[in-house]
């Protein structure tokens, strides 16, 4: 499985859109992404939305944090790990808390076996 800043580029590095909307994230969600994804080594799972929007996703069988970069709005994190539900706005020192918290867990995988 690539790493976060490996799928990030492969997404920039893909077709611009489809018939569905854009596929490439827009180039200020691209900075944005690194600017989260600096220290983040574990491996995880990208994806963009219709408006060029990113969502990176780090999942186990009981437990998942999802870093979502949207196109104009503030970048956000859902996570779930044991009781611990929640949405929160982002920052780089949370993910990491929250994916410590997570890989303490187990070994990971991904929703999507194409990525």
């Amino acid at each position: 499985m690539k790493s976060a800043l490996e799928q990030l580029i492969n997404l920039w590095d893909g077709p611009e859109e489809d018939d569905y909307g854009r596929l490439r994230p827009t180039p200020d969600v691209f900075v944005k992404s690194i600017f989260f994804l600096l220290n983040v080594t574990p491996s995880c799972c990208a994806s963009t939305d219709s408006e060029g929007g990113v969502r990176f996703e780090w999942i186990l069988p009981t437990a998942s944090v999802h870093l979502v970069i949207p196109k104009d709005l503030v970048a956000y994190i859902y996570h779930e790990i044991d009781n611990d539900y929640a949405t929160e706005d982002a920052t780089p020192e949370r993910l990491n808390l929250l994916l410590h918290r997570l890989f303490s867990q187990g070994e990971d995988t991904c929703s999507d076996s194409t990525t």
